[in-house]
């Protein structure tokens, strides 16, 4: 995966806390779990059969709050009742657009550590290399979900719903870096991305199938960063161990 991706190092000061959050039950929940992928939702674990529900993985109603949309639109996380939604600029990064690119200054990462990013067919994938020196690690940004690294035991975080760039009706994005802080460069693009729109298979992208008219993968588990993190047959997507084939 790394060979194929940008990738970058980030580090923020500010704790990354939900501040000003407005309920949006998730009232069609079900399963084990749930999370936003792009805009909409996918539920795991219903073993539902039907247009909408897969091999353990649903389409369901992406609900937002009874309150005027902010013009960066909303970020969501939690399960049924619990479930919450703030302004993606509350700790989101702003984009500069220009002739259908906009790039984010620095990159919206799990909590205040050092991380390394990639975007991988629209999904954030991070891995912790290190906690911020004297900063206090601050509380997990709910939206991105995470597990131990096979084999090291380092936190890979994934988020399947990254920060849209504004004005574009399809993109894809990207994670460069240099001599200033690490930022994500978003460019107008009819690549296949995960949540996307799709009439079949081959519309979607790598390890994700065609549910309910959008491209959802399968339950996350994140445990790896290379495809050598996973036993044999398996290869790394979007952080989590998947059989070939």
């Amino acid at each position: 995966m790394a060979t194929l991706l940008a990738a970058c190092r980030a580090r923020d000061a500010a704790p990354r806390v939900n501040r000003g959050s407005a309920p949006s039950p998730g009232d069609g929940d079900r399963g084990v779990l749930c999370l936003d992928v792009g805009d909409v939702r996918a539920c795991w674990g219903d073993r539902s059969e039907g247009a909408d529900c897969r091999a353990g993985t649903c389409l369901v109603r992406r609900p937002l709050p009874d309150a005027p949309r902010p013009p960066s639109g909303f970020r969501c996380s939690g399960q049924r009742g619990e479930r919450a939604c703030v302004t993606r600029a509350w700790n989101g990064p702003p984009f500069a657009c220009h002739d259908n690119r906009c790039v984010q200054s620095s990159l919206r990462v799990p909590d205040n550590g050092e991380w390394e990013c990639v975007e991988m067919g629209g999904a954030a994938v991070c891995r912790a290399l290190a906690e911020a020196a004297g900063i206090p690690g601050g509380v997990l940004d709910a939206a991105f979900v995470c597990g131990a690294r096979l084999g090291s035991g380092e936190r890979i975080c994934v988020d399947l719903s990254p920060d849209p760039p504004p004005g574009l009706d399809a993109w894809s994005c990207r994670v460069t870096y240099g001599n200033g802080p690490a930022a994500r460069v978003c460019a107008s693009s009819k690549d296949a991305r995960v949540g996307g729109r799709c009439a079949s298979r081959s519309d979607c992208p790598v390890a994700t199938e065609c549910i309910g008219g959008r491209c959802l993968p399968d339950r996350p588990n994140p445990a790896c960063w290379f495809d050598q993190d996973c036993p044999t047959g398996a290869r790394c997507r979007y952080g989590s161990c998947r059989a070939e084939g």
